[in-house]
């Protein structure tokens, strides 16, 4: 092969390093460069308005190149200033041609545009290129973030509605509807002691079994179930207070419910003392006859307490509003329901311990009467109340009149549920927002990149020529990661 045609192939990253140990360029380049920028930036200060030389000032960088370039085409704006000798008389063109003159010496330029060149591989290119794949995965967890926050203020819509739908209210003005429903409760309360009163049998019964399987001596049945017993044969509206001292209160000092408008207009029915704020009363001048000395009698126990018989505070509840005789009578229903869910399956069985014992030993009369479907209905009975005072509402409501200001914090529980709904609608909305910016930031480093490698492309063969030249016209090839830079 004819060593002429043989290819000078130089690696990227070793190019400049090739250009000084074949001594193209010095090893003390750099320091006349920043003479040679100067210059150029002195000449820059007064060029031509010509559209070619616009575009070439608007680059980043502007290398021997692009000085070129620019000799070229004043050449043909500064022509008027030729000589008659071929010199041009231009100061324009004597700034640029000193440029050209001081890049040319020992190479300077070469070595220049080959830093420049590793520095656009190594670095420009690479750094867009992340920029494009930092921007393509934001758009993708922005997609993604959009659909879990879209998905969540859907949950968060339905987890608002199921419990508006449990507290059976529209949710137009909640604490409202709520203080309405908390007013009519008294009406459930009948009816749940209508229903426990009917189940007097089921306790009377329950008693009499214990007394039969315990022994009449050991037995202590009156003590079951006893505020079952107590609310059937009381009405609704017996007291705690009754409940703990069987006797009913001589006055009941109960928490008020305040509807909002009458709430809104207490607050707005203030007392109008008139204009005069700084007129004098005058008390008189007589004194003031009490007649006989008053004396008021104090009635307390020994502890000091007053005790008039009045009910305050948990004492002026209803004993289906207390909470802790609430849970006392769930506690006796389900009492009461295991022991007749258990005597139903035994009645119902074909062999069992009772069924063995019906042969040795007949039960008494109160027990023997009692037959399998009224236990069944007595057991369903129990079931159904324990049902009733299970229904999330009802608990709601029964807590607000226990104390008004339960409502407040049941409100705020449900705005703050309603709010998440909106605050996962901004969050998906600010999502879509980052999609269209991150998408736009991938264009400008897009378009950025493609500048930077067409520039690179034409540095690249400007380099390879100019390698070529010295080595009378041999090929030369820059090869490495240049070429997966460019892909």
């Amino acid at each position: 092969m004819d060593d002429q045609n043989v290819p000078i192939d130089i690696h990227s990253s070793k190019l400049l390093d090739w250009l000084v140990s074949r001594r193209h360029c010095k090893d003390d380049w750099q320091k006349n460069v920043f003479s040679i920028r100067e210059k150029i930036n002195h000449a820059i200060q007064d060029m031509p308005e010509h559209p070619k030389i616009v575009e070439l000032l608007q680059g980043a960088y502007i290398n021997y190149f692009h000085c070129q370039q620019i000799v070229e085409i004043l050449k043909e704006t500064e022509k008027d200033s030729k000589n008659f000798l071929g010199y041009y008389s231009s100061q324009r063109m004597k700034d640029w041609q000193t440029v050209i003159s001081a890049y040319q010496k020992d190479s300077i330029y070469l070595a220049e545009a080959s830093q420049y060149l590793q520095r656009l591989v190594q670095y420009e290119i690479p750094s867009f290129k992340k920029q494009i794949a930092k921007s393509d995965q934001g758009i993708s967890d922005a997609i993604k973030k959009e659909t879990e926050y879209n998905k969540s203020a859907q949950l968060s819509k339905k987890s608002y509605e199921a419990e508006l739908e449990k507290m059976q209210v529209p949710g137009t003005n909640i604490r409202r509807e709520l203080m309405a429903l908390a007013a009519d409760l008294p009406t459930f309360f009948e009816d749940i002691q209508r229903q426990i009163a009917s189940l007097a049998p089921a306790v009377t019964y329950y008693r009499n079994f214990r007394e039969y399987v315990m022994g009449e001596k050991n037995s202590k049945s009156s003590e079951l179930l006893r505020l079952l017993e107590f609310i059937g044969t009381h009405d609704a509206e017996a007291t705690v207070f009754e409940w703990r001292s069987g006797k009913k209160p001589n006055g009941v000092e109960r928490p008020l419910l305040k509807l909002e408008e009458q709430a809104d207009a207490e607050e707005e029915d203030e007392i109008d003392f008139g204009d005069h704020g700084e007129a004098e009363i005058d008390f008189g001048t007589e004194d003031l006859d009490f007649g006989d000395e008053v004396q008021i009698e104090i009635v307390g126990d020994e502890s000091g307490v007053i005790n008039d018989d009045i009910a305050r505070g948990d004492d002026a509840l209803t004993v289906l509003e207390f909470k802790d005789s609430l849970n006392q009578l769930r506690s006796e229903l389900t009492e009461l329901e295991s022991f007749l869910a258990y005597r139903e399956l035994e009645e119902n069985a074909d062999m069992g311990v009772y069924a063995q014992l019906a042969g040795v030993s007949r039960l008494p009369d109160n027990l023997d009467s009692i037959s399998v479907d009224a236990i069944a209905e007595w057991k369903n009975g129990a079931l159904v109340i324990q049902s009733l005072l299970s229904d999330t509402q009802k608990n709601h409501l029964i807590s607000i009149r226990a104390s008004p200001q339960y409502v407040e914090k049941l409100v705020e529980d449900l705005k703050e549920k309603h709010g998440l709904e909106n605050k996962y609608k901004q969050l998906e909305a600010l999502m879509v927002t980052k999609q269209q910016s991150e998408r736009e930031s991938m264009a400008k480093s897009k378009a950025a990149l493609k500048a930077v490698v067409a520039s690179t492309k034409t540095l690249k063969k400007q380099i390879e020529q100019e390698v070529s030249k010295k080595y009378n016209n041999r090929p030369a090839h820059i090869m490495g990661e240049i070429v997966q830079a460019l892909a």
